[in-house]
């Protein structure tokens, strides 16, 4: 129960900031285009990490497991494969994630071998991942957002285990009618030491966002806008666990 209360006055704490930071960007567009106001409002928008890097080296792997159970109901090509790896990720692991702009298709290179990431039809698929050693095996795994809809569309956290190569879903956006289930997700790691200049006052972790999202040149140049905190994610008994955000009633 006191973690549970815990979790939930640092998802509170993390609102309250992200109200401030939109009534601040907000408040400063009314105010003018000033060289301060753009940069504050410049940094609202959180655009997809897209390049041709290694891509040529991709598709020739890709090549030798078609038919081996991945998603291969479109015909894959070079001319629409991306390579999306957040450079946190590029920082902090030897992983690459590459989509394509046709079919939303999302796969992860690890040590040359290629593996589905999450489900993309009729959705963005990949849609933003962060490190994260969940498991405290020493190696860094990927808490992922994605999206896709069968029917109905809806956003999903997973987490990608890099040793056991297995992707588990920890929530969908369905499931929570209160977190703005219409809107797409994305993930993100906070410390509320950034704010206080206090490194010891608390530990990174891990937050779930709903946003705005624009499509540039294709479905892989995604330009996204925080919206609200949805949530966060936590451990309990080793798993990962979704925690929803719930403003307080008077």
């Amino acid at each position: 129960m006191r973690k549970v209360t815990a979790v939930f006055l640092v998802v509170l704490f993390l609102c309250m900031l992200f109200s401030t930071f939109a009534t601040t960007v907000n408040d400063s567009e009314a105010n003018g285009s000033d060289s301060e106001t753009s940069q504050i409002s410049t940094q609202g928008w959180m655009h997809t990490e897209c390049s041709k890097d290694y891509v040529k080296e991709f598709m020739s792997i890709l090549e030798t497991v078609k038919g081996e159970g991945l998603f291969f109901s479109f015909e894959f090509d070079e001319e629409h494969c991306y390579n999306v790896t957040p450079s946190a990720v590029l920082d902090s692991t030897d992983i690459k994630i590459f989509k394509f702009s046709d079919s939303c298709a999302s796969f992860a290179l690890i040590d040359d071998e290629v593996f589905e990431i999450c489900t993309s039809f009729g959705g963005y698929g990949f849609f933003n991942a962060v490190p994260w050693d969940y498991d405290a095996d020493g190696t860094m795994d990927l808490l992922i957002a994605s999206s896709w809809g069968s029917g109905m569309h809806r956003s999903e956290i997973s987490v990608f285990n890099v040793k056991t190569k297995q992707s588990k879903v920890i929530c969908t956006s369905l499931e929570h009618e209160n977190t703005n289930s219409g809107k797409d997700w994305f993930v993100a790691t906070q410390s509320p030491s950034s704010y206080t200049g206090n490194p010891e006052e608390m530990p990174i972790f891990y937050v779930v966002y709903s946003a705005d999202v624009q499509i540039g040149d294709n479905l892989v140049d995604l330009s996204y806008l925080a919206k609200s905190c949805v949530g966060s994610i936590d451990l309990e008994d080793g798993t990962p666990i979704f925690h929803p955000y719930k403003a307080s009633e008077e």
